[in-house]
């Protein structure tokens, strides 16, 4: 309860008319915000999930700078706690870091990385790739059949308008 208590208020600081934000700032804050009240996202990760839902939307180009950008500012974020710590930052791995001694568990953020890996959702059912399954028996098309066996496969011709 102490916990929720101080991110809210934490989070209200957020919002708060005397940081000069912009209004697109204000409009972040306030969507993530009440991501967090509804309970969508964990308290202080409402404005990051706000912000990743726009840079998926951008275009592919922008996306890789920016990804690129976030390694940059992770590997110096881990720089600077290495040297903070007299650690030795050239082992980025936490494998070496371990083998040699001078890692925490505190540090496996830094060594690991923030994001977490997507998880895959399972397909149900089997899938052959080759026909149509219809009233318990499976329609074989010439050029599934073809597919198969490795022949030629026609080539379709294009109908309708061309732009």
């Amino acid at each position: 309860m102490l916990h929720k208590l101080v991110h809210t208020k934490l989070l209200s600081g957020s919002l708060n008319s005397e940081l000069d934000m912009t209004g697109a700032e204000r409009k972040k804050a306030m969507a993530g915000r009440i991501r967090e009240l509804t309970g969508e996202v964990k308290l202080g990760k409402g404005e990051n999930v706000v912000r990743a839902e726009e840079h998926r939307r951008a275009s592919k180009r922008v996306r890789e700078g920016l990804a690129e950008k976030k390694k940059e500012r992770q590997k110096q974020q881990l720089e600077e706690v290495c040297v903070f710590l007299f650690l030795d930052y050239r082992f980025l791995n936490s494998v070496q870091a371990k083998n040699l001694g001078n890692y925490h568990p505190a540090l496996k953020k830094l060594f690991e990385g923030t994001s977490k890996a997507p998880s895959r959702t399972r397909e149900r059912g089997l899938k052959m790739g080759v026909g149509k399954f219809k009233k318990g028996s499976l329609m074989l098309k010439k050029e599934d059949i073809q597919k198969i066996q490795g022949g030629p496969q026609p080539s379709r011709k294009g109908s309708g308008k061309r732009r």
